[in-house]
């Protein structure tokens, strides 16, 4: 799909609401502006309650179709997120994965913890699970300072920006928005000014490079090296 699109000179977008909903860019904000220091670790979490006889589609459950369970659902909030926020890819995947309801999630996994190594220090811990109730947040924790995100990515919520820096708490809400209409809006504008969407088609494709990634490191139980072939831009 990226190559098709850029022999073909159009425009790819992949539809991260989260780049354009006002409460993640003001963290990014704070991020680039250094106020933080040098980022150490980003926590991020993302869950939903999907119990049996519940109205989740048969298909979600059939890899063949879906991917995956939890970490394709929802675990790629926390991995695209964490990326964009500190500007930087990920070198390696440690992860482990389990089932406590094994008739339901006989093929997909019901959750999935892992660690993600960045060339700079940086470590990223993430969850994703479909066996606990809606929640989910994203804490980023500095030098300097810490602030957290929360509830960072399920669309229909209002979001609480919390934090300290040298000793001195802030805390801000953020209404809940039409975070769709932002992204489409953008997408439109490319189109007319010929403009490179942010994210464009590659973003989407080295976070599936590090899906596949987590999922190897979870299923031989050591940590994989994360690789991202030339072809992408070739």
């Amino acid at each position: 799909m990226v190559r098709a699109c850029r022999d073909n000179q159009v425009q790819f977008m992949t539809a991260y609401r989260k780049y354009f909903e006002p409460g993640s860019v003001a963290l990014k904000k704070l991020i680039t502006s250094g106020e933080l220091g040098r980022v150490d670790v980003i926590h991020a979490a993302f869950t939903e309650f999907r119990p049996a006889g519940d109205s989740s589609p048969d298909w979600l459950f059939r890899p063949k179709l879906s991917g995956g369970g939890p970490l394709m659902d929802i675990g790629i909030y926390c991995v695209n997120t964490s990326r964009w926020l500190v500007d930087e890819d990920p070198i390696q995947a440690t992860a482990i994965q389990w089932s406590h309801d094994r008739n339901r999630f006989k093929k997909v996994e019901e959750g999935i913890a892992f660690r993600l190594n960045f060339r700079s220090g940086l470590v990223l811990q993430a969850t994703a699970s479909w066996g606990s109730a809606l929640a989910s947040f994203v804490q980023v924790h500095g030098e300097k300072g810490w602030a957290s995100l929360s509830p960072a990515f399920a669309f229909e919520e209002g979001r609480r920006w919390t934090g300290k820096i040298g000793g001195k708490w802030f805390e801000r809400e953020f209404t809940a928005i039409d975070e769709f209409a932002l992204e489409l809006d953008d997408f439109a504008d490319c189109i007319r000014e010929n403009r490179k969407p942010e994210p464009d088609g590659e973003q989407g494709m080295r976070d599936i490079i590090i899906l596949d990634a987590i999922y190897r490191s979870a299923k031989q139980g050591r940590s994989i090296a994360i690789r991202y072939p030339s072809v992408i831009r070739g």
